[in-house]
Order: C-alpha cells, then sequence, then structure tokens
C-alpha cells in the first residue's frame, strides 16, 4: 500500500453500510506504514453502544472508508459482525399520594422503581410527574415536575430504588385525578423525552388516585363611580370571598376590564389589575377587599354606555370548585369633554419661508373635563 486512509466501526441493524447506521469511532492509517502482501495491523477501540432497540444488531468495521488506496477489489472492505443488544426494563412498581388535596397545594409523593429486566440500567434518567384526568399518560397530561436520579444508576437487574418529592399541583382544577409517576421520562421541554432503551417501553407509568378539592372565589362586592370620564382614571375597589370549603392558597392577580357588554371576552380593555399575594391563602369564608386606580382606556369600546368587570383569579391560576363565578359586572357610563378651537389669530400674508407669529385658543364646551395630555397642531 501507498496511500493514508481511515477505518471506521458502525452500529446497525443490519449488515449494510446506509445513513441510519451510526459511527461509533475511526482511525487514521498513515503512508509511513505501508502494508505489505499478506500483511496485517490490528486496531482496538472502545466504543459506546448507542440507545437503541434491544436484539440484534450489527458492528461494522470498515476499511479505507474513503477510497484512499486504489484496490484490484473496492467491494470488500467491509466486515459485519452480529451483536446481541441487551436491555433493562425500568417500571414504576408501587407509590403513594394523598388521596385529598388542595389545588395548589404541595404533597408529598413517594414511588418505587424497579429493574425486572436482566440488563443492567446504565443511563442517567428523570422521573417525571403529572397530573391526567385519567390513568393514561399523553401528551394533554399536566407537567408538573421532575427529579433526576442519576445517583441510582446503574441500576442492576432485579434491583430498585424507592425516591420521594414534594410536588405542587399549581394551575390545576379540581375533582377527580390521577397523578402520574413516569419513569425514564426527561424534563419537559428535553429532547429526546427519555433516555435509557428498555426492552418494554409500555410500562413506565404509574397512576396515583387523588381527589382535589379547591376553594370558591367570588367578587361580592365594588365600589365605582357611575360616570367616567374616557382616559380618566377613576378610583375603584372590589371585595372578594372564598365561599368554598377549602383554602385559595395561590397568588394570582384579579383584574379590572372595560367592556361593551357583560361578558368577559378577548374584546374588553383591562384597567387595572392588583395581585392578591398578601391576602393568601384564604380561608373559607374569608375575604379580600382591593383598591386601584383604574384608567379608562377606549381604544376598543368607545364611548356610551359600557360595564366594568370585577374578575377574581383573572389568570385562572387558583382551581376552584367554580369558575364560573368569578365576574362582577356593573354598569359605568362613558363620557368625553368637546375640546373646540374657539378663536384664532394669523397674519391675512406672509412671505415664502418667513417665520409668523400665530395663536389660538382651545375651549372644553362640553360638560366634563379633559384629563389626558394631547398636541395642538397648526397645518
Amino acid at each position: 500500500t501507498s496511500s493514508s486512509w481511515y477505518d471506521q466501526v458502525y452500529y446497525s441493524r443490519d449488515t449494510f453500510r446506509d445513513s441510519s447506521d451510526t459511527l461509533l469511532g475511526q482511525i487514521f492509517h498513515g503512508s509511513s506504514n505501508p502494508v505489505p502482501p499478506d500483511g496485517t495491523y490490528t486496531v482496538a477501540l472502545n466504543p459506546t453502544i448507542p440507545q437503541r432497540d434491544p436484539g440484534t444488531s450489527y458492528l461494522l468495521f470498515i476499511t479505507d472508508v474513503f477510497q484512499n488506496q486504489p484496490e484490484t477489489n473496492e467491494q470488500n472492505n467491509l466486515l459485519a459482525r452480529p451483536i446481541e443488544i441487551t436491555a433493562p426494563d425500568i417500571e414504576p412498581a408501587a407509590g403513594s399520594v394523598p388521596s385529598t388535596a388542595v389545588a395548589n397545594d404541595t404533597v408529598s409523593v413517594s414511588w418505587t422503581v424497579t429493574n425486572q429486566g436482566t440488563a443492567t440500567a446504565l443511563a442517567d434518567w428523570y422521573d417525571s410527574f403529572y397530573l391526567s384526568t385519567d390513568a393514561l399518560f399523553g401528551s394533554g397530561d399536566q407537567f408538573l415536575a421532575s427529579m433526576w436520579v442519576g445517583e441510582q444508576s446503574p441500576l442492576a437487574g432485579g434491583t430498585s430504588y424507592t425516591r420521594s418529592q414534594e410536588v405542587q399541583l399549581r394551575n390545576v382544577g379540581v375533582g377527580d385525578r390521577y397523578l402520574l409517576v413516569v419513569t425514564d421520562r426527561a424534563q419537559i421541554y428535553q429532547v429526546p423525552p427519555t433516555s435509557q432503551a428498555e426492552t418494554d417501553e409500555t410500562n413506565n407509568v404509574l397512576a396515583l388516585p387523588i381527589t382535589l378539592v379547591g376553594p370558591d372565589l367570588v367578587v361580592t362586592a365594588s365600589t365605582s363611580p357611575a360616570v367616567a370620564v374616557a382616559e380618566g382614571t377613576i378610583q375603584v375597589s372590589w371585595t372578594v370571598t372564598n365561599q368554598g370549603a377549602s383554602p385559595a392558597l395561590a397568588d394570582t392577580y384579579d383584574y379590572v376590564y372595560l367592556s361593551n357588554d357583560a361578558f368577559l371576552d378577548s374584546s374588553d380593555a383591562y384597567v387595572a389589575y392588583v395581585s392578591n399575594a398578601s391576602q393568601t391563602p384564604l380561608a373559607p369564608g374569608a375575604s379580600y377587599t382591593l383598591a386601584a386606580a383604574a384608567y379608562v382606556y377606549t381604544y376598543e369600546t368607545g364611548l356610551g354606555d359600557k360595564y366594568l368587570l370585577f374578575v377574581a383569579d383573572g389568570d385562572d391560576v387558583q382551581g376552584e370548585t367554580n369558575e364560573a363565578n368569578n365576574v362582577r359586572v356593573v354598569p359605568v357610563s362613558v363620557v368625553a369633554p368637546d375640546l373646540v378651537v374657539s378663536a384664532a389669530t394669523a397674519p391675512s400674508n406672509s412671505i415664502l419661508n418667513a417665520t409668523i407669529s400665530v395663536s389660538w385658543t382651545v375651549t372644553n364646551q362640553g360638560a366634563f373635563e379633559a384629563p389626558a395630555g394631547w398636541y395642538d397642531r397648526v397645518y
């Protein structure tokens, strides 16, 4: 041989080299070490087997990969050797969670994961927690938290580990639910979602039933003026009462909207919002009162007879027994001033490019003050 070349080793599901195979390593053979006729050389590598489905696979040994060395036969440069890939089978075998919990509270979850396969689980992975309306894990389930369990790997066949974690049931509804313990599941945005190849990927979910109870927040009172001037500020206040049987634990925002009708929708203009963090947790039967200076923003709504909508938990952070009674509707009349240029003075003639002196008088001939700042222009 007179050239230099590369040898490579691939992991493959068959005996043919193609784009689906995984490169495990390569070595360079230089022309300074020519191989004589009938001569040989031996190379050793220590590759890592990639995460693939277990079963029979192949190691492909390819010499002169890029055909740098012209040969009498270019078709015999690949040697395939079968390799049997074994894998573990990790499964959440048992767990516990309180049978009843308050929405947005923190609960203690304990679980045991067993490697019921014969092979050792070598990867590091996450155990994750979801809240679901059924015992099946799917894309619509709500991610709650995850725990890295790298300290428990490698996990030999037939062994197990038991862990516990405090999990907050945040932004969840109330009713009968399942807390899903999903082993070998990445964090919510991690790709790929699993870390350890297994003989059975369908038994990684443990469903623990849990009933979530919650408060019922209602805006029971409010104060606001009957008339509001457009682009002005009004003082408003409202009282929120927890008429449910459970405490309201979440820190939320209450909103005030200006609306053309008595229904809250995307066309309404929010005019104020206040955090209730200083009022939580709100015990059953308890209430709080908040106040704000609301800016009467009328770009979407215009003038006339409107409504102020006082909304408790405006972002739906706190799960409640009744989510349909969080809005208090109060009528308000939105009025405006009437600005008129009532007088003006200017010369009757001028020279081009000269500077002239002008003056004008603006009168508010309406019944209401003009609170906004604005510009007058001369054309």
